[in-house]
């Protein structure tokens, strides 16, 4: 009989699917905060990140990186402020990056790729708390606004 293992190798709704969970956290905090469009952003990497570790197909890969991309640049970009916690949202950014090209494809590629979920959205929660404290341009801007 063979059990599951969510651990084992790359296959639809391992770990890191379960991890994606996580994205909740900044999706309400953004919300908590006044900060819907960093919410949004969350919920579209949440609803990609479903979409491919779900199952694991390469047009939804492809969807996937296009959403990360285009957030990641988004958000520090115009989520900039002088404090500390903009600072930890991009020692996060660059440990998800060194993670993501070094760990997530290794032995134990599934355990590692699934913290990286979670240290990403520890990052997004810093960037949400520094719009809020320095009021950057992200902060109570509503979602349907256009400048």
């Amino acid at each position: 009989m063979h059990t599951h293992s969510y651990l084992v190798g790359y296959e639809p709704f391992n770990m890191n699917f379960m991890t994606l969970i996580f994205f909740l956290l900044p999706i309400t905090f953004g919300l908590s905060q006044e900060c819907p469009i960093v919410s949004l952003g969350s919920f579209i990497c949440f609803i990609s990140g479903m979409l491919y570790h779900g199952t694991y197909t390469h047009l939804y890969y492809i969807i996937d990186r296009i959403v990360v991309f285009i957030n990641v640049t988004y958000f520090i970009i115009f989520g900039f402020t002088y404090t500390i916690y903009y600072f930890g949202a991009c020692l996060s950014l660059v440990t998800l990056m060194i993670g993501y090209k070094k760990l997530s494809f290794g032995e134990n590629g599934v355990l590692f790729h699934s913290c990286l979920h979670f240290i990403s959205n520890v990052g997004i929660c810093l960037l949400i708390q520094g719009c809020k404290e320095d009021r950057c341009v992200l902060y109570k801007r509503d979602i349907f606004e256009y400048r």
